[in-house]
């Protein structure tokens, strides 16, 4: 079901919707890849009480993509430089809303010459679970950062890779273990290889790392410890299933 067709530098709002889907299929045509790290979706459920659920808020494609593909749809670019994506919204169906609830989504950071079509992707069953998406961010003057309560995420990216040194993970049976940036390379390759299948008139080629980004599981972890060098800011983004009513 197509919900959205743009074209420019704009913002994007109220692409809102009361028929229900299970998530968002993106054709995103963009003059430069980096663009996927500065266009952020927003989406909540607007409630016929007045009140909000929010899913996504200003979060950048690239980690969406990543976060909702892991182990299922992988994100393909073109070779037209157009990056087929996927966002998860539930699992297991389409959102299962109420009379007069609605599902509304925004785009901003979109440039003069990026072309983005949305499709709300619709199965023939509903849920009431749904995926919602954080972002933690660790700001470029520190070095360290924990993060607690971690049970209920399925998985995290984390951006500027290249500026993490280690990562301690304390798992859900009480052992922590360190891993190093080439072990952390190693976990993300051998739980999803294919993050990016970029298509050329002759190749197809598999990344698994993108924009300095990792996508790592989260299934069996209580918390975890980012280490860093300083001078950059890096954000960890996560993803984890919530129950609507």
């Amino acid at each position: 079901m197509l919900i959205g067709n743009y074209t420019g530098a704009t913002f994007y709002d109220n692409i809102r919707n009361q028929k229900s889907y299970s998530g968002l299929l993106m054709y995103v045509n963009v003059s430069t890849t980096d663009t996927l790290n500065t266009i952020k979706l927003s989406t909540i459920i607007s409630k016929k009480n007045g009140s909000n659920e929010i899913l996504i808020n200003k979060q950048p494609l690239v980690d969406l993509f990543l976060l909702s593909s892991l182990g299922k749809f992988n994100t393909v670019k073109e070779a037209n430089n157009t990056y087929i994506g996927y966002v998860d919204l539930s699992l297991d169906g389409n959102i299962e809303l109420s009379d007069g609830d609605e599902i509304i989504s925004s785009l901003e950071g979109t440039q003069a010459d990026d072309q983005i079509k949305i499709y709300g992707f619709e199965e023939p069953t509903s849920s009431t679970i749904v995926k919602k998406y954080e972002i933690k961010p660790l700001l470029s003057e520190f070095t360290n950062i924990v993060l607690n309560n971690l049970d209920d995420y399925e998985a995290l990216t984390i951006d500027n890779i290249n500026t993490v040194t280690s990562i301690v993970v304390g798992y859900d049976n009480g052992k922590f273990v360190t891993y190093q940036k080439d072990e952390l390379f190693y976990i993300a390759r051998d739980t999803d290889f294919f993050s990016l299948i970029t298509q050329t008139a002759t190749t197809s080629q598999i990344q698994t790392e993108w924009l300095n980004r990792l996508v790592l599981p989260m299934v069996g972890v209580k918390s975890i410890e980012v280490n860093k060098l300083v001078g950059t800011a890096i954000n960890c983004n996560f993803i984890k299933n919530a129950f609507l009513y």
